[in-house]
């Protein structure tokens, strides 16, 4: 196995400000790894890859990433951005006094139909889920089932104050 020959330019108290500091885990285990060798805590590579939990390759090509361009480089670390929301700005808040609206929606198709008509974006079922259910905290507007049987002298007696006219007396064992 390797000895360490790499030569940390930080000191042990900033690359442990630099941890606390960091959110992201992947810039965590780095500016860890250099922590450690600062304070020499593990002597070969192998016994660092395994108190850091990854493979020793990574520890070496992360070590010479750093004596080629210092921490800087070795915190640079490549984060892709994600797709571009499809309903921002505009359509959002139309969406968003739409839906406020007491008639509003029956479905979440009847908001794609919608979009299409208004703004003519054809947007999948999906986004407008995200969009409606997780970014404006909404939902359509689905009545709720009623039975057949419903009694509506009894639902008007219960709405005025109870239904004590209405409960048959059972016996009691």
């Amino acid at each position: 196995m390797k000895v360490f020959r790499l030569k940390v330019k930080e000191n042990a108290e900033e690359l442990r400000e630099m941890m606390r500091a960091a959110k992201n885990p992947r810039i965590k285990e780095r500016i860890r790894m250099l922590y450690c060798i600062c304070i020499g805590k593990p002597e070969k590579v192998q016994d660092l890859a395994i108190y850091i939990g990854v493979h020793r390759q990574t520890i070496t090509k992360w070590c010479n990433i750093y004596q080629e361009g210092g921490i800087q480089k070795l915190l640079d670390v490549y984060e892709p951005k994600g797709k571009v929301p499809v309903i921002i700005g505009e359509i959002l808040e139309a969406l968003k006094e739409k839906l406020s609206e007491p008639q509003g929606f029956a479905s979440y198709e009847e908001i794609q139909m919608w979009l299409k008509n208004k703004f003519g974006k054809e947007i999948t079922k999906r986004m407008v889920f995200i969009a409606v259910h997780d970014k404006l905290k909404a939902r359509p507007k689905v009545a709720r089932p009623v039975h057949h049987k419903k009694d509506k002298a009894a639902e008007e007696a219960f709405k005025n104050g109870g239904c004590k006219d209405t409960i048959k007396k059972t016996p009691k064992h």
